[in-house]
Order: C-alpha cells, then sequence, then structure tokens
C-alpha cells in the first residue's frame, strides 16, 4: 500500500524494526525523519506491505528534481528497498515497486532513477524494467603520495547560507538541481553525517564549490561543482591540503570521465578503484523527444553526493 506522511510519522518506528531486521544493523530514527518527513518537496514516495499486523517490506523513493538545458524533470531517487527475512522470495519487492510506480505518474514524476546495490541490481533490470547507465568507479588518491600542503586559507561556507547559481561547466549535462534550499537539506541539516564545503566565492555568490565528509581515516569528496578548470584545480589542491593538515590517508571521489574534473583529478593523482556502483533508471512515461538518451552516461553529471550512501 503506498502511504501518506502522517500514516509514516506513526509507524516510523514500525519501519526502524524493518530495517535492523533486513540489514542487521540499526540506524537512528532522526535519520528517516530527515529523509522522509523534512524534505524539500512535500511527497512522501513509499509503499508498505504488512504482515501479521507489522511492516514486512518497504520500497520508497526521495523526490529529486533533475536539470537540462533549462529544462526540469520531476524525478524519483530509488532508495531504501527492505523485506523483512521471513517474506524474501514472495514476490513483495517488484509489487511494492509497481505500486510506487503508479502512483508517481499520477503525481507527475517522469522517472524513477538510483545506485542499486549487488543484491537488488539484478530484481530491477529483471522484474522493474530499469536500465543500466553505467557502473561507476571510485576514484581513489593516497594523500601521502602527494605530498601537497597549503597553509593558506581557503573560505568554506557550511551553512549554504550563500548563494549557488547553476554551473555553467554542466549546463549541457543532465544533474540534479542543488539550489541553496536543496543544499541546506541534504548536507546541513543531515542528522548523521557532518559536511564541510570548500568555496571560491565573489561576495556572496559562489562560483565553484568542493562539498567533504570525513569517513575513517579518509575523506569522501561527495559533491565537486567547478565553474573552470583553474578553479577545480585550486579547490582539489585546498581539499587535499586540509587532508594532509588532518593526517587522512585516503581521498575518493566521483569523477565523470567526460568532464574535465575527470583528468584534474588524474593530474593530482587519483586513480580508478573501487567500490563500483550501478547507475540505472526507468522511465515511468514516455519521454517523447525532449530531452537527451539518458541511457548514455556521458550526458550526465553525478556526484556521490547524489547517491543516499554518502
Amino acid at each position: 500500500m503506498i502511504v501518506q506522511s502522517e500514516a509514516f510519522r506513526d509507524a516510523i518506528d514500525e519501519y526502524i524494526i524493518l530495517f535492523e531486521r533486513s540489514f542487521g544493523r540499526t540506524i537512528k530514527k532522526d535519520y528517516f525523519t530527515w529523509r522522509f518527513l523534512e524534505h524539500p518537496s512535500s511527497d512522501l514516495l513509499m509503499g508498505l506491505e504488512l504482515g501479521k499486523g507489522r511492516i514486512v517490506a518497504s520500497y520508497s523513493a526521495t523526490p529529486c528534481n533533475l536539470e537540462f538545458q533549462n529544462k526540469e524533470i520531476k524525478t524519483g531517487l530509488s532508495i531504501s528497498t527492505m523485506t523483512d527475512p521471513d517474506y524474501r522470495g514472495k514476490g513483495l519487492f517488484p509489487k511494492l515497486g509497481s505500486e510506487l510506480y503508479t502512483m508517481m505518474v499520477s503525481q507527475g514524476y517522469e522517472m524513477i532513477w538510483g545506485f542499486p546495490n549487488n543484491n537488488i541490481h539484478y530484481g530491477r533490470i529483471k522484474n522493474l524494467q530499469w536500465n543500466d547507465i553505467y557502473e561507476i568507479p571510485t576514484m581513489c588518491l593516497k594523500v601521502s603520495d602527494s605530498c601537497y600542503s597549503d597553509m593558506e586559507p581557503i573560505q568554506t561556507d557550511d551553512d549554504f547560507v550563500m548563494s549557488y547559481k547553476s554551473n555553467v561547466s554542466t549546463e549541457n549535462m543532465v544533474r540534479v538541481k542543488k539550489d541553496s534550499k536543496y543544499l541546506q537539506w541534504r548536507y546541513l541539516s543531515h542528522p548523521i553525517n557532518k559536511y564541510k564545503n570548500f568555496v571560491v566565492a565573489d561576495g556572496e555568490i559562489v562560483s565553484s564549490h568542493c562539498i567533504t565528509k570525513l569517513f575513517n581515516d579518509s575523506l569522501d569528496i561527495v559533491d565537486m561543482q567547478f565553474q573552470t578548470i583553474d578553479e577545480g584545480e585550486y579547490l582539489l589542491r585546498k581539499v587535499l591540503s586540509w587532508a594532509n593538515s588532518q593526517n587522512l590517508n585516503y581521498i575518493q571521489c566521483w569523477a565523470p570521465r567526460h568532464h574535465f574534473v575527470h583528468s584534474l583529478c588524474e593530474k593530482i593523482g587519483f586513480y580508478n578503484s573501487t567500490p563500483i556502483t550501478y547507475f540505472a533508471y526507468r522511465w515511468l512515461m514516455e519521454p517523447g523527444n525532449k530531452i537527451t538518451d539518458f541511457s548514455n552516461y556521458s550526458n550526465w553529471y553525478i556526484q556521490m553526493g547524489d547517491s543516499d550512501v554518502y
């Protein structure tokens, strides 16, 4: 069944139990409240299955609009697919997926997309008619190999109070719409992770930024938006210098091979490594000829932070 926000709010404790039974680990209640109930969009995209008076399966997505050449496409980022171990193999995954897609179409959503892991990738392709776009490698740099240190201060905007304009270097690519409201929700308000945001700005107008997150002894660059190659190299070297000052071992990022960010990373010393992440989608409505071929990875600019994992 498709649930509304108030119903989910009442059932959130049961939802957490399903998560624990499905994945064998716990997660804070605040995370699900933030992800589903505090999103800038008021839409809740969630299907639940009940069995013996409790939630036994879930399929959900997060509203996530895409931009391409001054067009805006209403889409959903697929996340949080869960089935209680006692109910696996009963077809609940495709059932809930189909129900959710039907509801999304009724609300004007044109596409669903995401990053299926190894456990669910086959099922989405076989049972829910998803299409692969790419297998995204993680680029990695060993901090000690670079020996780069720059003590000059760098401007930051960790609270995302500055103005973030559309990035000219990706305007011909499909990308997540990221205004200040979205950035504040996604990074500042995250109840678990803390992010550091390095910027190049003219007054209060940000032209390039680089958002990072500590992970154990490493640093994830979760979002790189560079207006020019020079600003990109400046920010990457500043991030590397900061990582060096924190005695971190590695830096990871996603750097699309068809954008200059990839050659910048290679220049500094990044190399393709693991994990490798599936990137896939499904049209919910007939796209017609209004937009380019979404199955071609070269038409996309995707970052770690566009996933719900980082």
